[in-house]
């Protein structure tokens, strides 16, 4: 079973390094894909969220194997900078890519100023056709990672993101992922609130629904302790809605295992 989404000091925001995240994953007896962060053109510091390619397959790629260590890819989706993605990507060897929404409309979601100034239902409705709009018109990713990044960040006293306020967003979302047979990423970040996973459900039936087949099971770690957290948990959710997990290696879909 692999952990599909986390990051070691190749990314900015995390200080884990790739040996403790190895070890981690070990002593669990699970594989993981290493999936750094990429976001071009990022809100007041471009280069915060860019790192060496060459570096990290020189250093990780005598390292990868099978079933145990891949090497993937966070790729922010914009709208603005998918040309520029499509070509900086070119080429090079992931086994994975993720296709995450951390900016919107040149605005970081991540900031608090992004819910502030705003009401709860057309910031997320916002968010949301972003999301859409990214995933219709750009093809080179294998997984929608964490549809509720939003919800992480959020100045609101309810954060979750309920399918029956954003309906018709979500299954526009939904929608094309499935024309596309995309993977939705199921992110294990905010599992241990209840409530936060009670809203998560709705979302995925709808994609299943409207034909989407296939999760990525992601703890989004950025410290040793995290490796694999949430992973069992939602692998009994994806089986309970009839989703099959994922992993990639060399951008191929491989059913996960336990």
């Amino acid at each position: 079973m692999f952990d599909t989404h986390l990051h070691t000091s190749f990314s900015c925001d995390s200080r884990m390094d790739y040996n403790q995240a190895i070890s981690a994953a070990q002593k669990l007896g699970i594989g993981i894909i290493i999936t750094e962060h990429l976001d071009l053109d990022y809100p007041e510091n471009p280069e915060e969220f860019v790192f060496d390619f060459n570096e990290y397959f020189s250093v990780l790629g005598p390292l990868r194997q099978e079933d145990k260590l891949l090497l993937g890819l966070e790729l922010g989706l914009c709208a603005e900078c998918a040309e520029k993605n499509r070509q900086l990507i070119k080429g090079w060897p992931f086994d994975e890519i993720i296709g995450s929404i951390h900016v919107v409309d040149g605005i970081d979601v991540y900031s608090p100023a992004y819910t502030l100034n705003g009401e709860k239902k057309p910031v997320y409705g916002r968010y949301l056709a972003a999301m859409a709009e990214c995933v219709r018109d750009f093809d080179d990713f294998d997984t929608l990672g964490h549809v509720d990044y939003i919800c992480r960040y959020a100045a609101y006293s309810d954060q979750n993101l309920y399918i029956d306020d954003f309906y018709a967003e979500w299954s526009a979302v939904c929608a094309e992922l499935s024309r596309k047979e995309k993977a939705l990423e199921l992110n294990t970040r905010r599992f241990d609130d209840k409530t936060a996973v009670a809203s998560l459900l709705p979302l995925y039936r709808r994609y299943r629904e409207l034909g989407g087949k296939y999760v990525t099971l992601g703890s989004d770690a950025h410290r040793a302790e995290n490796v694999g957290r949430g992973i069992a948990a939602a692998w009994e959710i994806a089986e309970s809605i009839g989703l099959k997990p994922v992993y990639y290696k060399e951008r191929k879909m491989f059913f996960d295992r336990r």
